[in-house]
């Protein structure tokens, strides 16, 4: 107080004084002498980081602002100006005031005699970097020129929005956020403001060059900055130890130094390893499943061939109109977005790209298995033990026999979602370990004035995510993007990741802290489709595909990856060869047990990563509660058949979770037989005996496996321990293509494809545009006939279209001679199409011939075809029945509408007074018509939507709406968005580092807060 009270004695015009600020810890270290601003008022005090006070700045004397500690201020001017202003509270407060000083014709000094120790890492949201920006904002808008104001504030906006994306795309989302609600609250305080400028201006007698030469300058605040990310940057001239044993590439989520980390000299890099494992095994698959080659879709089971458009794919993943039959309302299933990305790599053929997914799906499972095996182990061989063991899955054999292209997706994915996650919590081990590490400060350790020894000051320094306990957001979000695409291949699975992910978070703490982020792109994703299942949301867990029952097999098989029940094959290898029960049940604990074996082995040892095996353990009884669970809800229909949400996608995460466990033990056993930091160790023979059984068991079990499976496949595709293929090539469309040409056409006829059933029955299914697709299947239109509680579920009777349907296809076999045309009118129906098939199907086409109003086209390669005669009273309109037509009062067809996709968007000739528009769709309330621009009535007619239509001519446009389309889409795209900038690997060096942050921000990292 003493030297403060002497300067402004001295000097008459100085009405504020201030001291230095040292760190109440470290008292040597400098807090601020003094204060400077930009011209946008952004707080500086152009100290380094760990400065020690060594007198460098006691000339310091004449400053634009001092720190609100210790500051002295002549009690007229404080009163006069009215004190701190309660609009900034916070740091800031001092500089404004102090800004004010000046502009009311007196000046600032700071005193460095004078000393102040600060308790600078106090836990108090008015010294957050959210509160400085706040207060920096409206500082900004209250000392500029009025005509400065709106641009200012215009430009502050600008420029939040860039630094969210950015700070997101630089990995510090959590600042980014707050940084961005303190802008807009700062520019949210209209009253506030007007109140602090009318302050200012009445204190006022100077102009704003009073700061002049006060100010920080621009390269000042840059070079400051610049220091700072330099300080707590990660350092780039840390050499890697030499390793000894085995090498592999070490996947990081992050871009850091390189893409991959050697870990020692080798020969051959471990990716040659992989990419010999992935090549052998692609050579197999493509001999095991050569007769699919050269299809040009592939269909049987739950597969349909796909949209020959992207565009259409893309229409069913966003519509809210189910096109299958009659139509209902409901959006598109969440894997129509895969299908369509499936397209994109398939340079737009969606069935090609799905067609070599089967193909390749055991090469490709063997590399992701590879690639996650990284997290777990830094071997090379046992890295290649686990995509072995991976590839050579029963489950993946499984899904693909039966077409489960969804659990053979999520069979290939879960791998990279799981090493995604490892490192999003800093679960790998990097070969340095930089991470929290304190490191000299710039100046040689000092006495305090007591002459004790000062603890010499520390910086921390940023490491590199994903690696050594450090979380990286970069893996976070790419776990999520690959766990959105496992979820809508699998929903069942979707539960399992949040118990499993949020109690990562909860238990794991600060490393967790970037897991919950994984799951933001599966509930973006969901989000519309949830909404839409509300009132049945059973279809949520529903598979994607045709819906195809299954048998889940008891626990201990789904333990050894079989999902469904094994059966005793009586010709294991074909021909004659072994089989029955015995052989058939000792392939399975052959095939299933070694894995399970040595999970359970490692969980019982004294592993350095117990804590991860047991952990791994808690993922894989998850997964079986769940695959068990799965059997206890009924999602759709198979026929007259319940089928609940098949198992395997759960069986597959409790292997991995297996593989992961027997992986840490067996990579423990193998570092200690090979690696040379073991060498002379007594326990060296029995470790590499053990390594070697180990690795004959687990090369054996997926070795039997394909070998099985190739067996099989090569003997007729006869019945093995994952069942008989029920895939096969499509080359044909599933109606011929003049009824698809109409189907697609502005007429958007429809048709309905019978199937003579073994049994002498016939199946009927109405079918849109060029027939069925994988893309158009719907899980809620699956569910739509089903009602009840879990596990006591029954069909609901059919509503008046299903009806309509079958009463029609059922008179139709009854040989009654009665005229369909009316029904298959009001059902949009212009073809008829009988696939063809044994005797008994080309009886039933002979009996067609003879129905009235069924026009034979003849034969085609998808079956036998006849055209359904129109009855419109307007005669030459259209040679086929429309989905939309023209009806007078009494409800008799006049003449067709043209359809324009979903909806319409013709012109309609003048007609009579009562008549209406009618759409083969279910009535719904989102259906809306304008006519002339004028909202049309909405009515029924029977089951049918349709529209009262004025008598005159006019345009008529009909489409379907849902009211939050707009709000669910904005945040679909918000927050993939903000996923996919996280996701982007940015390479992290000094200089970089921190680029988001201000100078106080900076100095919280560098001291750890």
């Amino acid at each position: 107080m003493e030297h403060l009270l002497d300067a402004v004695e001295r000097s008459t015009t100085a009405t504020v004084a201030g001291c230095k600020q040292l760190d109440w810890e470290q008292q040597r270290k400098l807090v601020d002498v003094g204060l400077k601003a930009t011209k946008w008022f952004d707080r500086f005090a152009l100290i380094n980081l760990d400065e020690l006070d060594q007198g460098q700045y006691d000339g310091r004397a004449d400053f634009f602002a001092v720190n609100a500690a210790g500051m002295l201020v002549r009690r007229d001017v404080w009163e006069k100006l009215g004190g701190f202003d309660p609009a900034i509270p916070g740091p800031g407060d001092d500089l404004d005031f102090c800004a004010r000083v000046r502009l009311a014709g007196h000046r600032v000094l700071v005193v460095p005699a004078a000393k102040v120790f600060h308790a600078v890492d106090r836990d108090h949201p008015l010294g957050s970097p959210t509160a400085a920006r706040k207060a920096a904002i409206f500082t900004r808008l209250k000392h500029a020129p009025l005509w400065q104001v709106p641009l200012l504030a215009a430009g502050a906006a600008v420029s939040a929005i860039y630094w969210l994306f950015a700070g997101f795309l630089l990995k510090a989302p959590g600042h980014a956020v707050r940084m961005f609600a303190a802008t807009f609250a700062g520019l949210f305080h209209p009253m506030a403001l007007v109140r602090s400028r009318r302050s200012l201006a009445k204190a006022r007698v100077q102009t704003r060059s009073a700061h002049k030469g006060l100010l920080a300058t621009p390269a000042e605040a840059r070079n400051q900055l610049k220091a700072l990310r330099e300080a707590v940057g990660p350092d780039e001239d840390q050499v890697e130890p030499a390793q000894s044993g085995p090498s592999i590439l070490e996947p990081t989520g992050d871009i850091h130094h390189e893409a991959v980390t050697p870990l020692s000299a080798s020969r051959t890099a471990p990716i040659v390893s992989a990419l010999g494992l992935v090549l052998l095994l692609a050579a197999l698959s493509l001999v095991v499943l050569g007769r699919l080659l050269g299809a040009s879709a592939l269909a049987g089971g739950g597969l349909l061939p796909v949209s020959a458009r992207l565009g259409d794919v893309w229409r069913h993943a966003t519509d809210w109109w189910v096109s299958l039959g009659s139509g209902l309302a409901g959006r598109g299933d969440p894997f129509n977005f895969v299908l369509w990305i499936l397209g994109v790599l398939g340079f737009g053929n969606g069935s090609a790209a799905v067609l070599w997914l089967v193909l390749l799906a055991v090469p490709l499972s063997a590399f992701t298995g590879w690639l996650a095996a990284g997290a777990f182990s830094r071997n090379r061989w046992p890295r290649l033990v686990a995509g072995l063991v991976w590839a050579g899955a029963p489950v993946l054999q499984t899904a693909l026999g039966q077409g489960r292209l969804g659990a053979l997706l999520a069979h290939v994915l879960i791998p990279l979602v799981v090493l995604g996650l490892v490192r999003a919590a800093g679960g790998a081990v990097g070969a340095d370990s930089a991470v929290g590490v304190r490191v000299p400060g710039v100046l040689p350790q000092a006495a305090d004035q007591d002459g004790t020894a000062a603890a010499r000051p520390t910086t921390v320094k940023l490491g590199r995510p994903g690696v050594d306990r450090n979380p990286s957001w970069t893996a976070a979000a790419a776990a999520g993007l690959a766990l959105a695409a496992v979820t809508a291949a699998a929903p069942t699975l979707f539960p399992l990741a949040v118990v499993a992910v949020l109690l990562a978070t909860f238990f794991l703490g600060r490393r967790g802290r970037t897991m919950w982020w994984s799951l933001v792109p599966s509930i973006a994703l969901y989000l519309p489709f949830a909404w839409s299942a509300r009132a049945n949301p059973r279809a949520l867990l529903g598979d994607p595909g045709v819906p195809l029952s299954g048998n889940p097999g008891p626990l201990w098989e789904q333990l050894l990856g079989f999902p469904n029940a094994v059966a005793p094959v009586p010709h294991l290898l074909g021909g004659s060869a072994a089989g029955g029960s015995f052989w058939t049940w000792a392939a399975v604990l052959l095939v299933g047990a070694p894995v399970v074996v040595a999970a359970f082995l490692a969980l019982l040892a004294p592993l350095r990563r117990a804590g991860t095996v047991r952990a791994l353990w808690l993922v894989a009884l998850l997964a079986l509660a769940v695959a068990y669970g799965s059997k206890l809800l009924a999602v759709s229909l198979d026929g007259t058949t319940l089928v609940t949400p098949f198992n395997g996608p759960a069986v597959s995460v409790a292997l991995f979770a297996l593989v992961g466990a027997a992986l840490l033990g067996f990579d423990a056993v193998y570092r200690r037989a090979y690696e040379p930091a073991f060498r002379g160790r007594p326990a060296k023979t029995g470790s590499r005996a053990t390594a070697v059984v180990l690795s004959v068991v687990l090369v054996a079990a997926p070795a039997v496996s394909l070998g099985l499976w190739t067996v099989n496949n090569l003997n007729g595709n006869a019945t093995g321990l994952a069942g008989a293929s029920l895939v096969a090539p499509a080359n044909a469309g599933s109606i011929p293509a003049t009824a698809a040409d109409r189907g697609t056409g502005p007429e958007a006829s429809r048709t309905v494809v019978l199937r003579v059933l073994p049994g002498g029955g016939v199946r009927a299914t109405l079918m849109q545009g060029a027939g069925t697709t994988l893309d158009a299947m719907s899980t809620i239109a699956s569910a739509a006939d089903i009602s009840g509680r879990a596990g006591a579920e029954t069909v609901r009777t059919p509503d008046a279209a299903t009806a309509m349907l079958r009463e029609t296809v059922a008179a139709l076999m009854a040989k009654s001679g009665v005229d369909p045309r009316p029904e298959f009118l009001e059902l949009g129906v212009g073809f008829v199409v009988l696939q063809k098939g044994d005797t008994a199907a080309e009886l039933v086409a002979g009996e067609l011939e003879a129905v009235p109003g069924l026009d034979t086209v003849g034969p085609t390669d998808s079956g036998w075809l006849w055209r359904v005669q129109p009855t419109y009273r307007t005669t030459g309109t259209s040679d086929v029945v429309n989905r939309v037509r023209l009806v007078d009062a009494k409800g008799a067809p006049v003449a067709p509408v043209a359809s324009d996709g979903e909806g319409v968007n013709a012109s309609v000739p003048a007609g009579d007074a009562g008549r209406r528009v009618v759409l083969a769709e279910r009535s719904d309330t989102g259906w809306h018509a304008r006519f002339n621009g004028q909202e049309l009535t909405a009515v029924k007619d029977g089951w049918s939507q349709a529209f009262e239509l004025p008598a005159a001519a006019g345009k008529l446009e009909i489409h379907y709406d849902e009211p939050w389309n707009g709000v669910m889409g904005l945040a679909q795209i918000v927050l993939l968005g903000l996923t996919v900038l996280l996701a982007i690997p940015v390479r992290a060096r000094r200089g970089r580092a921190g680029a988001y942050r201000d100078e106080a921000s900076l100095h919280k990292v560098g001291r750890g807060v």
